[in-house]
């Protein structure tokens, strides 16, 4: 039984790297998984005009009478497309971050971001009573998530052997450059927090519960 959304996208992956097209259905009853984190997975990584380097094509089932029900297929754009499309976005993505950025430092001169911030025993709790805070945190994770992917897209095309030689060092920067985005905005938002200990709990609560990956980038506490 599959118990994370990065467990099931990994059998995901290795299921359509088996099979040429598999329905939603199979999908489900195969990985016993839960059909709404079937969803978010597949909403993740479709290929759609907006999202050209999505790994999965999505087609109606020609073989079924259902007008919904669909099959998916593996779907992998040239290397050189992912590259173009990542630099393009990364750079957008940074822009975005510097903007959340400076909107919470704004915030925090109001007031602390993190309000009633307590210890129990199954760790922290904290309040998030200003609505502007936790739209501007929310816009960041969404951010981290889809530098993750993008990290992950090319781990995934490397294990396809899809990036062509004279590509591979190319990869490699994109990735880096990918990790040390990541790791950067992290740091960046630490310090916005202020480096009482129990508050950057509270951030790493509030943003970080739903990553894939949590780079642990300690600043000192006091």
């Amino acid at each position: 039984m599959t118990t994370s959304i990065t467990e099931l996208e990994n059998h995901i992956f290795s299921l359509l790297r088996n099979y040429k097209t598999v329905t939603r259905e199979y999908v489900i009853k195969t990985l016993g998984c839960k059909p709404n984190n079937l969803n978010t997975i597949i909403k993740k990584y479709k290929k759609t005009k907006d999202n050209p380097t999505g790994l999965i094509k999505v087609s109606k089932d020609k073989n079924s009478d259902h007008p919904s029900r669909h099959i998916y297929s593996l779907e992998v754009s040239s290397f050189e497309t992912l590259h173009e499309s990542n630099k393009s976005h990364l750079e957008s993505m940074l822009k975005m971050i510097d903007l959340y950025l400076k909107n919470l430092k704004e915030l925090k001169k109001q007031k602390p971001l993190f309000e009633n911030v307590i210890k129990t025993e199954h760790g922290i709790q904290s309040k998030i009573p200003r609505i502007k805070v936790k739209n501007n945190l929310n816009g960041i994770g969404l951010i981290l998530d889809n530098i993750y992917q993008t990290s992950f897209l090319i781990t995934y095309y490397k294990s396809l052997n899809q990036i062509p030689a004279t590509w591979i060092k190319q990869a490699d920067k994109d990735q880096e450059r990918c990790m040390k985005a990541y790791s950067d905005i992290i740091k960046k938002l630490r310090t916005v927090v202020g480096r009482k200990k129990l508050h950057q709990k509270a951030l790493e609560s509030q943003l970080f519960h739903h990553q894939m990956v949590m780079r642990r980038l300690e600043l000192p506490s006091i």
